[in-house]
C-alpha cells in the first residue's frame, strides 16, 4: 500500500506539472499573437501616416493607429508577464531554483498526440481507472488487508495446539585439560577406620595437578563424540483454550470489522468520486472540442472580415475605426481560439491519464 501511495503522488505531481508546461506553451503562444498583432499595427501606422502627410487622411487616422499600437504593445507586455509568472510555477512545481537558468522547448501544438474523444468513452475508462490508478490501488490493499484482519481476530474464539522442539550442541573453551600431578605427601582425612578396638586416622595422597585450558583442535573428537557428549534436545506442545479473555477477543473481532467496514466505506466513495470525475471531464472535453471547433470557423470569419477591411481602408473606403475594430476582433478570436485549443488538449489529456496512459505531451 505504501509503494502504491507514492505511485498516486508521482501521478498527482505529473499532473501538475504538465498543466504548468501547458500554460508556459499557452503564454508562449500568447506572445506570438501579440507581436504578429503589433507587426500589422506598425504597418498599418506606416501606411496610414504616409497617407496623412500626402493630405489624403486626417491627422486623426495617424493617431488612432498610433492608440491602437500602444494597446498591442500592452498586450504583448502582459502576455510576457503571464509566460514569466507560468515559468516560475513550473519551476516551483519541479523543485527548480528559481535563479537557476530555464529553458522550456515549445512543442508543436499540432503535433501534441491526442486521442480521438470517441476512443475515450467514460464508461470504459472508468472501469480501466479502477485497475490503473493509485488511489483505487491503495484502496483495495487496505480493503483486502482489513479483511485479512477480520480473519486473524475470529481465530482468538479457538483452541490453539502448537508443538515445539529444539536439537542443539555446544563447544566451550572454559573446560580444562590435566597436563600433569605431582605427589606432595599425604594428609589426614576426617575419616578414620577402629582395628582391634583402635582408631586409625585415613591418610590421602596429596597430589597437586597441572591444567591448562584446551583449544578447540584438542577438545574436538569428531562429531560422534560432539554430539554424544555434547548434545541436548527438548520437545512439548502447547494447548490453548481461550475460556477467559474479559471479552478482549470479542473487541478485537468488532474492531476489526469495524475497520473493514471503514475501508468498505472509504473505497466506495473513492470510487464514486471518480467515476463522477471521469464523467464530468469527458463532459467537459467535449464542451472543449465543440467550443474549439467553434473557434477556429470564428477565427476564419474574423480573418477574412479584416482582410477586407484592409483593403477598404487602403483603397479609401472605410475609417481607422472600422479597420482597428476588425483587427482587435481578430485579435479576441485569435487569443479565444487558443484558450479553447489548450483547454481541449488538457482536457483529452486528463481523460488519457484516467485510461492510465500517463501524460504525455
Amino acid at each position: 500500500a505504501a509503494v502504491t501511495e507514492m505511485e498516486r503522488i508521482i501521478n498527482d505531481v505529473s499532473l501538475t506539472i504538465a498543466t504548468f508546461f501547458l500554460q508556459v506553451v499557452a503564454a508562449q503562444k500568447q506572445i506570438e499573437i501579440a507581436e504578429v498583432q503589433i507587426a500589422q499595427s506598425n504597418a498599418q501606422f506606416g501606411f496610414t501616416k504616409k497617407r496623412v502627410e500626402a493630405g489624403v487622411l486626417p491627422e486623426l487616422s495617424a493617431a488612432e493607429i498610433e492608440a491602437q499600437l500602444a494597446r498591442d504593445t500592452t498586450t504583448l507586455v502582459n502576455a510576457q508577464a503571464s509566460y514569466s509568472q507560468a515559468v516560475i510555477q513550473l519551476k516551483a512545481a519541479i523543485n527548480l531554483d528559481m535563479a537557476a537558468p530555464f529553458e522550456v522547448e515549445i512543442p508543436a501544438v499540432d503535433q501534441i498526440p491526442l486521442e480521438p474523444l470517441s476512443e475515450l468513452e467514460p464508461a470504459i475508462l472508468y472501469q480501466l481507472a479502477l485497475n490503473n490508478q493509485p488511489a483505487q490501488k491503495v484502496n483495495a490493499l487496505r480493503l483486502k488487508s482489513a479483511e485479512e484482519s477480520v480473519k486473524r481476530a475470529k481465530t482468538a474464539f479457538y483452541p490453539s495446539l502448537t508443538a515445539f522442539g529444539t536439537l542443539g550442541t555446544n563447544f566451550a573453551n572454559t573446560a580444562n585439560m590435566i597436563t600433569g600431578a605431582n605427589v606432595l605427601g599425604t594428609r589426614p582425612t576426617s575419616n578414620f577406620v577402629t582395628v582391634a578396638s583402635q582408631n586409625y586416622l585415613v591418610y590421602q595422597p596429596d597430589v597437586q595437578l597441572t591444567t591448562s585450558k584446551r583449544s578447540f583442535g584438542q577438545f574436538w573428537n569428531g562429531w560422534g563424540t560432539q554430539l554424544d557428549q555434547n548434545f541436548r534436545q527438548s520437545f512439548g506442545i502447547n494447548l490453548s483454550v481461550p475460556i477467559f479473555s474479559n471479552g478482549s477477543a470479542r473487541l478485537g473481532y468488532e474492531r476489526a470489522k469495524l475497520n473493514k467496514r471503514s475501508s468498505e466505506v472509504t473505497k466506495l466513495q473513492t470510487d464514486l468520486t471518480l467515476q463522477q470525475n471521469i464523467y464530468q471531464s469527458h463532459a467537459n472535453a467535449l464542451a472543449a472540442m465543440l467550443r474549439y471547433n467553434a473557434s477556429k470557423k470564428s477565427v476564419e470569419a474574423t480573418q477574412k472580415a479584416f482582410d477586407f477591411a484592409t483593403k477598404r481602408y487602403e483603397a479609401g473606403l472605410s475609417n481607422t475605426l472600422d479597420l482597428i475594430t476588425n483587427q482587435n476582433n481578430l485579435l479576441r478570436t485569435k487569443l479565444d481560439q487558443l484558450n479553447s485549443q489548450f483547454d481541449y488538449i488538457f482536457r483529452i489529456k486528463l481523460l488519457e491519464f484516467y485510461k492510465g496512459q500517463g501524460i504525455k505531451l
